[in-house]
Order: structure tokens, then sequence, then C-alpha cells
């Protein structure tokens, strides 16, 4: 099975994503499960579990790449036993490290997943912000990423996607940079440039 992790800070819109690309792979007939990583013991809300059927699996009261990292290669092995989907979308907590997680897959889920790929988000609101108190951990969610996604794009100045934009490029020139649009997960556009949603689209999936 196909793992997709979505990376990035609290309130960068890794739900919203997942949302998106959720839908998007099930209209393609592909069979879709989803784990979400919650720090604190409640876990995702009602609403949203309505929303994306019940192939969702928590994972609440600690990170994925410490407390949980068995809890998570468990899950794998039980969402490959029991739904056996083609792709797996993973949202782990803001706070996780990326190469923890990676450790943890190669100890004990390497013959679980077949590929895995990494999309890294940016919230260009508030990087400035973030990178004042988390930059080591935005520049490793970014070294790890095979694409990186500068979401609220429709919120954002253009100075602020601009300093978005040119903060990927210094770390990763070499990797595919995509913005996102925000609101409502069903009416996500995602898009190079305004009014080019389809298109960007097709280069998000590209990456994964």
């Amino acid at each position: 099975m196909e793992l997709i992790i979505l990376s990035g800070f609290l309130g960068s819109g890794k739900t919203t994503l997942l949302l998106r690309l959720s839908q998007e792979f099930r209209s393609q007939g592909a069979r879709v499960a989803i784990v979400v990583n919650e720090i604190g013991d409640i876990g995702i809300d009602n609403a949203l579990l309505k929303r994306i059927d019940q192939n969702v699996w928590e994972l609440v009261g600690g990170c994925i790449c410490c407390t949980l990292a068995s809890d998570l290669i468990q899950t794998l092995r039980e969402i490959r036993e029991k739904f056996c989907p083609d792709k797996v979308i993973l949202e782990p907590s803001g706070a996780s490290q990326p190469d923890m997680i990676l450790s943890a897959l190669e100890c004990g889920g390497s013959e679980l997943v077949g590929s895995l790929h990494w999309l890294a988000l940016i919230d260009p609101l508030r990087l400035t912000e973030l990178l004042a108190v988390l930059e080591p951990l935005m520049e490793s969610y970014l070294r790890h990423a095979d694409a990186a996604v500068i979401t609220k794009g429709d919120l954002a100045s253009t100075n602020e996607l601009a300093a978005a934009r040119a903060w990927v490029n210094r770390l990763r020139p070499d990797i595919r940079c995509i913005t996102a649009g925000g609101g409502d997960a069903d009416q996500l556009s995602l898009a190079s440039a305004a009014g080019q949603a389809k298109s960007s689209m097709r280069e998000l999936l590209a990456c994964i």
C-alpha cells in the first residue's frame, strides 16, 4: 500500500488537504484509509469522521514519532489486514519529528508500505512566527518532503506568499512547490497561480 504523509504545524491546513486528497483518490476508484495522530486524549471531532466515512484510524495521547511509534506500525498492519487500501494518508501531529517517523517505519513497517510520499505544508500567514520558535522542526519537515505545499493562498498577501516560496527555495531549490487556496475542504482549489486549480491539482497528484 502507498503511504502519504502530510507534515506541518497545527493550523497549517493538514486536515483540509487530507480531506481533499481523500476525495480525489476515491473519485479515481482508490481505496483510501486515513490515520490521524492527536497529542491530546480526545482526537478529531465526529463531524470530520462523518465527512470522510469510517476508514479513519486515530492515534491519540502521544506522538507517533516516540511514544506511539509501535502503535503506528500496528495500526498500519491492521489497516492492511482489515481494509487492504490502495492509499493511506497519515496526518502526524505538528510536533512529530520526521526522522523518528521514518525510523519507526524502517524498523517495523518496511514490509507494510510499498511506497512513501511526503508533503510539507507551509502556512505563509504564520511563517515568520513559526520560524522564530520552531525553525529546526520546520526545516526538518521540508528536508524530508517530496513536495512543498504553501497553504492559505487565498488569504495570504503577495509578499507573504513570496516570502514562503523564497524560504522553500533557499532550503530546497530542487523541490516542487505548490500554492494551495484555503476555504471549505469540499471547495478547496489547489493552484500554482490564481484560477489554475485543475492544473495545480494535477501537479500535486504527480508528486504522490
